[in-house]
């Protein structure tokens, strides 16, 4: 496995257990390391097969994209009610005080699953606000239901301290939500079992979401997936219903996007239109 490339056709092949089986998301660090969220199952949009244990794999891009580990989610998430068939988005926070944390979002059960690199340990924490809901969206003149959990992450970047930063998350409603980081990290102890204390309520969207990304000057984009629409807020100025701005519209070419990034002052978009 060491040295292995990351590319390589070869090592992507289904019922493989150490091949990627369907990347979910992937995030790329300042340090240069590719982190890959794999789900492990096919199908997962109708009656979803697994066919490997889901899993985090790390390339370095800068080491002739060699692994550095490969993590496989525990047997009691990967197949159980606490799954990760749906993994959909994540999100990557790394400070020399507080370590490295990976956040991830699980479409399928509403689940943010956190990894910690340094313990190389994971756990799922779920709040009513992440479960999967029933919504219409309409798209093209039609309308299509669907039944799905959390979708959209991003963590807060101007957080006046690192025990304050928030994760945004939000489900297809219209609702916005934001988490404390600090928890998510910690609800795993004895003493912090309430996660539902720690969520709060940013306000309510004009329509459904899917992609969400937050840039370094505390700006949070976010897509409005019926109407073809990039929103922006700036997290430092209350409250969100005034303060949002639409910045871009684009029925043709912005149907459902479920991708967000900023890089170097632009903002990549993904569409599956």
């Amino acid at each position: 496995m060491e040295g292995r490339s990351a590319i390589h056709f070869k090592f992507h092949r289904h019922g493989n257990p150490p091949a990627l089986q369907n990347v979910a998301t992937l995030e790329v660090t300042p340090k240069g390391h590719l982190w890959v969220a794999d789900t492990g199952s096919v199908a997962i949009f109708m009656n979803a097969i697994r066919k490997c244990p889901a899993k985090l794999m790390v390339f370095d891009l800068e080491a002739g994209n060699a692994e550095v580990f490969s993590y496989e989610f525990p047997e009691s998430r990967s197949e159980g009610t606490e799954n990760t068939d749906g993994l959909d988005e994540s999100q990557i926070s790394d400070d020399i005080f507080q370590g490295l944390f990976v956040y991830m979002s699980d479409i399928s059960s509403g689940h943010v699953v956190v990894f910690d690199a340094q313990r190389r340990k994971s756990w799922p924490v779920l709040v009513p606000a992440m479960k999967p809901s029933y919504v219409t969206l309409m798209f093209q003149r039609q309308t299509v239901g669907m039944n799905f959990g959390t979708m959209g992450i991003a963590l807060e970047s101007k957080a006046s301290s690192p025990a304050e930063t928030r994760l945004f998350f939000g489900t297809l409603g219209k609702d916005l939500f934001a988490i404390s980081v600090a928890h998510l990290r910690n609800a795993i102890t004895p003493n912090n079992r309430n996660p539902e204390a720690y969520v709060s309520k940013i306000g309510k969207k004009r329509a459904a979401t899917e992609g969400i990304i937050a840039d370094d000057q505390g700006v949070l984009y976010y897509s409005l997936l019926e109407t073809g629409t990039i929103m922006q807020w700036n997290t430092t100025e209350t409250p969100f219903y005034h303060k949002r701005e639409e910045i871009l519209k684009n029925d043709a070419e912005l149907e459902w996007v479920n991708s967000l990034s900023v890089d170097d002052g632009s903002l990549w978009i993904v569409s599956n239109r």
